[in-house]
């Protein structure tokens, strides 16, 4: 392969990859994402995927996705700066706590410097600068203390011995069986031990095949196709791709 196909060929990659983490962020969430990619936030969002690609919608999952799995953000506590909500002429108002559903604010009396009041306000009434603020800290503690993970370790722990192998299988059934495949009916996952990676059994839809079959090798094929790469650039295992049908 000569330089010029070599510099297409990486770069077509890297599109189909973007490709691929764009609409599994959209259908699954930027929390989902990062946990089953593996990945920081920073090397995600080194391939390509950039602000604009974040939607109030994205955004307002993640900040409650994460604050769900601390059961809230005291701000305080973390060592940040409260964020400013409003102000008039006796009364200053500020986000000092992050919920799951909705924020506090804290009302300070100006005169004499007292609290006054307390009142939620929910996450979708909150404008966007105020969403972006709140995001951009949700994330640096998202990377920073790596909450999730330990939060994801200790109930798996709770529950059994968090063997790697069964973890991994219940991760990927989970990831890509929300996945919407056409002339396929599910996908599996078994250990195997010789390869030290995994099967992957592909279990396409019989009746499709018969409801379809001018279009459906290529249907499948491109299904096939599409879930190989799905697979393959979430994890870092081998595989073997097995196809049936049912």
């Amino acid at each position: 392969m000569n330089l010029r196909k070599n510099i297409r060929h990486v770069l077509n990659e890297e599109m189909d990859n973007r490709k691929i983490f764009l609409n599994q962020m959209n259908k699954f969430g930027l929390l989902n994402l990062l946990k089953m990619s593996g990945m920081s936030y920073d090397k995600l969002f080194s391939l390509g995927i950039g602000p604009e690609h974040l939607t109030r919608k994205i955004k307002q999952e993640f900040i409650q996705d994460v604050i769900q799995s601390l059961g809230g953000i005291n701000l305080i506590e973390y060592d940040i700066e409260p964020i400013f909500y409003n102000q008039n002429d006796t009364d200053y108002e500020e986000i000092t706590y992050l919920g799951v559903n909705k924020v506090a604010v804290t009302v300070w009396y100006t005169v004499t410097n007292d609290i006054s009041a307390e009142f939620g306000v929910l996450y979708h009434n909150l404008n966007d600068n105020i969403i972006d603020e709140i995001f951009d800290i949700v994330v640096e503690l998202y990377g920073n203390n790596d909450i999730i993970t330990e939060n994801t370790n200790k109930e798996d722990e709770d529950t059994e011995k968090f063997d790697k192998v069964e973890f991994f299988i219940k991760k990927a059934n989970k990831l890509i069986n929300k996945m919407k495949f056409n002339a396929v009916k599910r996908v599996e996952f078994e250990y195997n031990k010789e390869i030290e990676g995994f099967n992957v059994n592909i279990i396409y839809d019989r009746q499709f095949a018969i409801d379809n079959p001018k279009n459906f090798n290529k249907v499948k094929q491109n299904s096939i196709k599409e879930i190989g790469t799905t697979i393959t650039s979430y994890f870092p295992f081998k595989f073997l791709f097995y196809l049936h049908s049912e």
